[in-house]
């Protein structure tokens, strides 16, 4: 900016009794001096475009790169999880450990990543709001399209394109994550090629990075009926299966927009078909961990910090403030659609479902069927899903 400074020094060089022709003569030195810092200034932006497209071809490249190699250590999981169960074959282990040989440890090359499930109504929103207010893990609202996932594998030459319009279409609930169509299309189209997977993957590192957070997750109830799809395509995944007393969780789904029926003998059945099938397929996996909704209750630092050193993720005390941001994220919940474009649940409807985990923990809330369950409702219940009541220790009469 010298050039302004040598005007201000011409200008007040100036006399009030200068002639015009010292006036002109002055002018016409400071407007050459100003359309050579102009001619500068013109120089020094060509070559700022000039790095700027230089600065883009090199991320164009980057992101090739890291694509190549995004494939490729999902080329070397695939080994591995093959080798894997070669190892464990009845026949090779024995021969191997006679001769002494000795697999090797090794572990996934992709951070681990949370995918929070359980029967609905079982307290998943407070969990997912706990992890979700850690620095470094975002986790979005219930997506539930990883039931697509062998459709989507099964699909000739699928596009970025194809891929962003099968999984937004899904349940029409798009509006809740914040994402941009545009954005994941091209995000996935920089992947050259993409794949199913890695699909997915993109999906939740954009959610995480609108948040600013570096690890992602997930939270969908009904993705523990779907444990070995998801752990086949995604190995990082670590499922986290939340269980709740099955009386509260049938007085909750009662009280819900949704639910499937009033009468507590159906509900009973519903609970106990799904966590047990959950636990079933949890246990089948290589990382399941199970916890007690009731035990986040009365004892959330210690739970959290069980969770965390299964997800190989330092603990923070952030997590215990969930409530201060819960209000904000239970906001990301919008207005959700049927195909045919009529109201399925109103925003209002699905905000109201949650209100409660923007609270903080509360342990009264546990073994509210004690109060509000009747006679006849609770030996109803029990008559169907005592046995697994007993099983997860909850306090349940053992029949006669």
């Amino acid at each position: 900016m010298d050039w302004w400074l040598r005007l201000y020094e011409r200008i007040a060089a100036l006399r009030v009794t200068s002639t015009p022709e010292e006036l002109l003569a002055s002018a016409s030195g400071a407007l050459g001096e100003l359309a050579s810092a102009v001619s500068w200034h013109q120089g020094e932006a060509g070559h700022l475009r000039a790095t700027l497209k230089d600065a883009t071809r090199q991320v164009a490249l980057l992101t090739k790169e890291a694509g190549k190699m995004e494939r490729e250590l999902e080329d070397s999981v695939t080994l591995r999880g093959t080798l894997r169960r070669a190892w464990e074959s009845p026949w090779l282990r024995p021969a191997a450990k006679w001769l002494g040989i000795r697999p090797t440890t090794r572990t996934c090359p992709f951070l681990p990543a949370p995918f929070i499930v359980g029967v609905e109504r079982s307290g998943t929103t407070l969990l997912r709001l706990m992890r979700d207010a850690h620095p470094q893990m975002a986790i979005p609202p219930e997506t539930g399209f990883l039931a697509l996932a062998d459709k989507l594998s099964e699909m000739p030459d699928l596009t970025p394109a194809g891929f962003v319009d099968t999984i937004k279409n899904y349940k029409l609930k798009w509006g809740d994550y914040g994402i941009a169509t545009e954005d994941l299309v091209a995000a996935l189209s920089a992947l050259q090629p993409f794949n199913v997977a890695s699909g997915y993957r993109t999906f939740f590192r954009l959610y995480a990075a609108k948040h600013h957070k570096s690890r992602w997750g997930d939270k969908t109830p009904n993705h523990g009926r779907r444990i070995e799809v998801i752990a086949r395509l995604i190995p990082e995944a670590r499922f986290i299966h939340l269980i709740r007393d099955g009386r509260d969780v049938a007085l909750s789904q009662r009280r819900a927009w949704f639910a499937s029926s009033q009468n507590i003998t159906e509900l009973a059945h519903s609970w106990g078909k799904g966590v047990t099938e959950i636990r079933q397929r949890g246990r089948a996996a290589r990382h399941h961990l199970e916890i007690r909704y009731e035990d986040l209750l009365a004892d959330p630092a210690g739970i959290l910090q069980r969770i965390c050193r299964f997800l190989d993720l330092p603990c923070s005390p952030a997590m215990l403030r969930y409530h201060e941001q819960a209000s904000e994220r239970i906001l990301e919940y919008c207005d959700r659609h049927n195909a045919d474009g009529t109201l399925h649940a109103s925003a209002t409807d699905r905000r109201q479902l949650h209100r409660l985990a923007s609270k903080p923990p509360d342990l009264s809330r546990a073994g509210a069927w004690q109060a509000e369950m009747n006679a006849k409702d609770i030996a109803d219940f029990e008559a169907v899903a005592g046995h697994l009541l007993r099983e997860l220790r909850y306090d349940a009469p053992s029949p006669l």
